[in-house]
Order: C-alpha cells, then sequence, then structure tokens
C-alpha cells in the first residue's frame, strides 16, 4: 500500500526538480496538448460557447442581511403572496445568545428561543443554523425582531415560502462592458436544465442590487427597465445594469426585487451571483496565417496588448472556404504567447482527411481567461492566409483518427515514463475540504492534500499535475470540485494520466459539472459572516457552462460519476443540509442537484439515495460507501 500527502515542503522539492532536470516539463511552461476534434463532433455546437442569457442563476427564496445595531436588536420585514408553508432560517453565529419575536400579518406574535442545527457547509459543521416552519402562513406583511445577541453581530435570514414566483439573474455584455440582467419567472413546471425562463407578468415596484468587492466594501447599484442597460425593450420585466466601472477581481452581486402580483398581493426575492471581472483583454494584431509549426502546421493568430508566456484557452474551428463550406477540425487548447502571438497546432493529416480544399476560413474564434473561462476575444468569422505551397503538399488521409491528431505529440520526457511501475489511484478532495476518503477502502493509493483552500479548475488541475509527478502513472478518484479539476487535468496537461492503464481513469463522485446555485448563495452568506474559503466562479452555473465548452467528447469518455441523494422518507425532512434545502432542486446531495452532476458525454454510473455530499448533514457522506468505494478502487487505472 502507498500513501503520499501534500505538503510545502514536498512542493519546493517538485519545483526545484522540474526546474533544474526537466527545463519546460513544469506547469508554467506547459505541457500543454494540442487538442482537436473532428467535424463529427462539432455538429452539435457543445463546443461553442454557450449564450449568457441561457445560463444564468435561478431563486425561489429571499434572503436579508442581518446586522444588530448599538442596541444588539434588529428588525426586518417582508410581504407574502400567497398562503402556505412559510420556512425561516436564520444563519447567525450567536448559539444560545439571542431570541426571536415573529409578527403576523392579522398581528399574532410567535416568539422562538435559539435551539441551532449545525450546518455541513462553510465551517465543517460548525454554522450554526435556526430553522422554523410554519404550515399555512397568512399572506401578507410579516416581521422579524432579533434581540439579545452583540451589538454588531452579522448574519443572514432566509425566507422560503409557497408563492410560485422566483428571480432569474445572468451576466450581460463583454470584458470590456459586463453587465447584469435579472427579472421575476414562474418557478411552477420550470425544467431543472439551466435555460432562460419566460419573463412572468409582474409589476416590479422596487429593484436594487448590492455589489461587494473582492476586498470587503459595498455599494448600490441602480437596476433599470429602459432598454438601455442590457436590459431587452424598455418596461419587458427584464432590469439590467451596467458595470464596466469594476476592477478586476472576482466581486459579489445580490440582487432584490419586490414586485405585484395578478392578484395584488407582494412578492419579494433575491439572487446571488459571483461575477468576476478581468481587465486588459488582448487584441489582433492583424490577419491569421497558416505556417510550419514543429513537426506540424499551426494557425497563427497575432496579438496585442499581451505580453509573452501568457496563457489564453483558445478554440477556433477551420472550415473550408467557397461555396458547399464545410468543417474540417476544431482546435483548441492552453496557448502560450510567443513573440506576440498565439500559434494552434494543426496536424496535416486533418487536412488531407477533408479532401479537395481551396483555401480555409476560421469561425469561432475566441480566446478565454483560463482562471475565469470568460471570453476576452471572439470573433465569428476570420480570414487566414494560406500559402499555396502548403496546401499542396497536403497528402490526402484515409486512415484512423489517431490520438496524436487529438492531443499532438506527447512529451519525451513522459513517454520515456511509459514502461515504468509504481502507479496509484490519486484520491483526491474538493473545494474547501479537510479531505474525504477512507483511505482502508483503497489499495495501491496515493493521497492529494489542499484542504481548506479555493482553487479555480486550472489552478486545482495544476496542483494535480504537481503531485502526481512523482508517480509514473495514476488514475483519479475525486470527490466534488475534485473530478472537475481530474477533467482539467487529462484534457488540457499531458500528466501520468495520460500513462495510466486499467477500465476507469477518471472516477468522480458529486462532481458539479455544469454548477450549482450554492456557489453565489455561500459566497454571500460566507462573506457576510467571514467565513468560509471565498467564492469560486467555476463552481457557477455560468463559470461551469463557459469552461464545458472547451472540453472535447474524448475527454469527457474517460470520465465514469456518481451522484446521489437523501433518502425521500415521509417522516423526515426530505433535505440534506438544513441551510441549503429548497436552494436547491430536488433530487440534490446537499450540494449539488442530480441534474447539474450529469456530464454529457460521461458515463453515468447511477444515482443513489441514502447519501448526501459530506459531513454534518441528514445522511451519511457519500464518500463513506464502503461498496461504491470497493468497486472504484477495483476499476481505477493506476
Amino acid at each position: 500500500m502507498t500513501i503520499q500527502r501534500v505538503g510545502w515542503g514536498w512542493r519546493i522539492r517538485v519545483v526545484l526538480f522540474l526546474l533544474l532536470v526537466l527545463p519546460g516539463a513544469g506547469h508554467a511552461m506547459g505541457p500543454y496538448k494540442s487538442l482537436a476534434v473532428e467535424p463529427e463532433g462539432m455538429a452539435d455546437g457543445q463546443l461553442r460557447l454557450p449564450p449568457l442569457r441561457e445560463v444564468g442563476t435561478r431563486s425561489g427564496s429571499l434572503m436579508v442581511p442581518v446586522e444588530l445595531d448599538e442596541s444588539a436588536a434588529w428588525t426586518g420585514r417582508w410581504q407574502t403572496a400567497r398562503e402556505g408553508r412559510l420556512v425561516l432560517k436564520l444563519v447567525l453565529p450567536a448559539e444560545g445568545e439571542w431570541r426571536l419575536r415573529l409578527t403576523a400579518p392579522d398581528g399574532s406574535v410567535k416568539r422562538f428561543a435559539p435551539r441551532m442545527t449545525r450546518s455541513g457547509l462553510l465551517g465543517n459543521g460548525d454554522l450554526p443554523v435556526w430553522r422554523q416552519e410554519i404550515g399555512s402562513a397568512a399572506a401578507g406583511i410579516w416581521e422579524a425582531r432579533l434581540e439579545g445577541a452583540r451589538p454588531g453581530l452579522r448574519g443572514e435570514l432566509i425566507v422560503e415560502d409557497d408563492a410560485p414566483w422566483g428571480l432569474y439573474l445572468h451576466r450581460t455584455g463583454g470584458v470590456d462592458n459586463p453587465g447584469v440582467a435579472v427579472w421575476f419567472f414562474h418557478r411552477e413546471g420550470a425544467s431543472g436544465v439551466i435555460r432562460a425562463p419566460r419573463v412572468a407578468p409582474l409589476a416590479v415596484k422596487h429593484a436594487r442590487l448590492q455589489v461587494l468587492g473582492p476586498r470587503g466594501g459595498s455599494r448600490l447599484v441602480a437596476l433599470h427597465d429602459d432598454g438601455r442597460h442590457g436590459d431587452g425593450a424598455p418596461g419587458d420585466g427584464v432590469f439590467g445594469a451596467s458595470l464596466a466601472d469594476l476592477g478586476p477581481g472576482d466581486w459579489l452581486l445580490r440582487a432584490w426585487l419586490q414586485a405585484a402580483t395578478p392578484d395584488g398581493r407582494m412578492v419579494a426575492r433575491s439572487v446571488e451571483e459571483i461575477f468576476p471581472v478581468v481587465k486588459g483583454g488582448p487584441r489582433l494584431a492583424g490577419g491569421a496565417s497558416l505556417e510550419r509549426g514543429e513537426g506540424a502546421l499551426s494557425v497563427r493568430l497575432p496579438l496585442e496588448g499581451v505580453r509573452d508566456g501568457q496563457r489564453f484557452q483558445a478554440a477556433v474551428e477551420v472550415w473550408s472556404r467557397g461555396d458547399g463550406a464545410r468543417p474540417v477540425v476544431w482546435l483548441g487548447g492552453i496557448a502560450p504567447v510567443r513573440d506576440g502571438a498565439v500559434r494552434l497546432r494543426l496536424d496535416p493529416r486533418w487536412l488531407g482527411r477533408a479532401g479537395r480544399l481551396d483555401g480555409l476560413e476560421l469561425r469561432a474564434f475566441r480566446l478565454q481567461d483560463p482562471r475565469t473561462h470568460l471570453p476576452l476575444l471572439e470573433r465569428a468569422r476570420l480570414p487566414i492566409r494560406v500559402p499555396e505551397r502548403l496546401l499542396r503538399e497536403i497528402a490526402p488521409y484515409h486512415g484512423p483518427v489517431t490520438r496524436e491528431m487529438r492531443e499532438g505529440p506527447m512529451p519525451a520526457d513522459l513517454a520515456a515514463r511509459a514502461e515504468a511501475v509504481g502507479g496509484v489511484v490519486m484520491l483526491v478532495h474538493g473545494y474547501c475540504s479537510t479531505g474525504v476518503w477512507p483511505v482502508e477502502d483503497f489499495t495501491d493509493y496515493a493521497v492529494f492534500e489542499d484542504f481548506n483552500q479555493n482553487r479555480s479548475h486550472d489552478e486545482f488541475a495544476n496542483l494535480l499535475l504537481d503531485f502526481g509527478a512523482q508517480f509514473p502513472s495514476y488514475g483519479i478518484i475525486a470527490h466534488s470540485q475534485g473530478g472537475d479539476a481530474a477533467l482539467h487535468l487529462k484534457t488540457y496537461y499531458w500528466s501520468g494520466l495520460d500513462l495510466a492503464t486499467g477500465p476507469r481513469l477518471l472516477q468522480s463522485l458529486g462532481t458539479p459539472y455544469q454548477g450549482t446555485s450554492l456557489a453565489g448563495r455561500l459566497a454571500a452568506i460566507g462573506k457576510r459572516l467571514g467565513i468560509g474559503c471565498g467564492p469560486n466562479f467555476d463552481l457557477t452555473y455560468t463559470g461551469s457552462a463557459l469552461w464545458l465548452a472547451g472540453i472535447p467528447d474524448t475527454s469527457r469518455a474517460e470520465v465514469y460519476y456518481y451522484s446521489t441523494s437523501f433518502e425521500d422518507l415521509w417522516w423526515r425532512f426530505d433535505y440534506c443540509d438544513i441551510l441549503t434545502d429548497r436552494f436547491l432542486r430536488d433530487p440534490d446531495d446537499g450540494v449539488t442537484e442530480m441534474w447539474s452532476n450529469q456530464l454529457p458525454g460521461g458515463n453515468n454510473m447511477g444515482h443513489e439515495t441514502g447519501w448526501c455530499h459530506s459531513a454534518d448533514m441528514r445522511d451519511p457522506p457519500q464518500y463513506l460507501d464502503h461498496a461504491r468505494n470497493v468497486e472504484m478502487n477495483a476499476q481505477a487505472a493506476r
């Protein structure tokens, strides 16, 4: 049995080894794969960026900031639009120190003492949450009065009711003019797949947006329905705001809207989202050209406003030119700037496979920020200069599509390890984790540790790359975001994954491949309370959709993924976590929804009930399922 744990001393040794012994092998200089996909894999549009309007965040509740004044008291009011169940949740780090008075629309008063339950989020079970459910709650104005805790204490009051309206928020504009749009929609019958819902015909009375800075501070921004703020047509019920004046960093948005329903009642909702801003995007400095590269051809794109060594996620479709234009190949990967240009390797066999070509054209070209996957530069079409002599030299190709055609040539130093023994299965945790896998369920394994951290998919993948450098080969079993990072590593970087043998290269459990609505909401709560690991845009619906647009089916096919949810029993609450109940669409595991666990093109290994995402939830944590762990261990590539 092999157990390896990553620490700073080990990291320093690996970095020195890479710098002194294997120049250029460390992740700062690559080794990047040169991705290519045949025309058949381009047909469904999966490798194109989705419209931002279709990958927003939904909310069906109201989240109100709580801050006790100098007299150690706070009062909040809200309106409910329909009689029915009312659920209140108070997140307050003052267990046993407070009391709450709730006044109903008819003036009746209920008093509550602190009976806190621990949430398994944002503090590994140390987050106290008070929950109170009121059946057949009347519609109208409710008031909560909180007293007894210390002055200045901050928290969040979450209000959930049965009124069928929610808020939808999505990003607008490009990198130079970012903005946001938000509107009410009708929740009943809405699909779990993230697509922009239709605007509900409600009369919005109040709309405001709070913008919280990466390093503290906040301000209110006006929301407009005038057709001039990325909000559609004037008076259409969609409200927007321009945020072009924000500096770089990960901002947090909180929008509150209140509206009159068709029967004259009032409904209030809030929605929270992570809003990264990237400044200083690249600009094209001339036309694209086809040139000879290292052992192949390359598409060269000259840039301005960049520096050598700067990296971008790049993608472009190569098409034949003229009448009857047809796709030839999709090219992608992480492309560093060299001599003022980025280059995408083009294996000439793709051109030979396409048949007679009179010329080429580029379509759907984009450069993305590797950390956030936000598009920095896009062109629907680009001409490309192709020397006639290069086309004349292309030989017809009727052979199979090879791995080298799809990923480029394997680095020599990695290929030299192909016959080495000692492969392992790497056990990987997720976002803001303290470790998950019970090692007694595994053999010939290595434990990756990067505890209580917040990493982008790319940063996470590079830590896996560094850690795995000590093994000749490895497969990965990952929990939560670790599955995203493992897929990112397999897609973009050459590593020991590419030498592993065995049935399943990548296995994941509870991985939000399509994001989670909790990313924004928990970031808001964590920022308010000063706890947690901070915002992670990659885990939002928007960030996940932008990231997935660069992952080919050949990489996805290497993933075997599992999902779980709570056991739905009539005599118990039907949720995994007291805080995230109703933030997520059932079935869910307390952090991710079953639908968002799905990886199109991957291998779905099934969904089980009775298991939650992590510790301190209602059902046992999913990673302690001994039978599943033994199966994954037996099937793991090494």
